[in-house]
Order: C-alpha cells, then sequence, then structure tokens
C-alpha cells in the first residue's frame, strides 16, 4: 500500500523525470531504470508497481491497486479510473 500511496503523490514528479530524460536524450527511456535516481513506488518484492510502455510518440505509464486504475502519457496528466 505503501508504493501506491507514494504513486499517487508523486505522479507527476515522475511525469516531469521522464520530460527531462527526454530533454537530454531526445527520446524517452525504454525503461524507468534508465532515469538516474529512480526509485519511485517501490515494493518489497518487486521493483515498482508502475506499467510503464515507450510508444511511438511518447509513452504511457499506470499503476493501479486493484480497485483503481491511475493512467497519464507524455501528454496528459495521471487520472484515475474505476
Amino acid at each position: 500500500m505503501r508504493a501506491y500511496n507514494e504513486c499517487v503523490t508523486q505522479g507527476e514528479v515522475i511525469r516531469e523525470q521522464l520530460t527531462t530524460f527526454y530533454q537530454q536524450n531526445l527520446q524517452y527511456p525504454e525503461h524507468l531504470s534508465q532515469i538516474n535516481g529512480f526509485n519511485a513506488c517501490k515494493r518489497v518484492m518487486h521493483p515498482t508497481i508502475l506499467m510503464y510502455q515507450k510508444t511511438t510518440l511518447g509513452y504511457q505509464i499506470s499503476f493501479d491497486d486493484g480497485h483503481v486504475l491511475h493512467q497519464a502519457t507524455e501528454s496528459q496528466p495521471f487520472e484515475a479510473h474505476k
């Protein structure tokens, strides 16, 4: 639950890190681990609850708690969906 709450509060910071990576590299990372110092939303048994996918024009990123799905893209902030 701590990882989920961290994602809720830090979601836009993560998007800012992705934007910075893009500005420095002219592309989004293939994996979140390519972002220097990235350690958000970690769980004990798994690296992170974030699901990240680089797309042709940007990225999609999401996380959920089994009830509410939070999704964002390079152009859209996180939004919650039931």
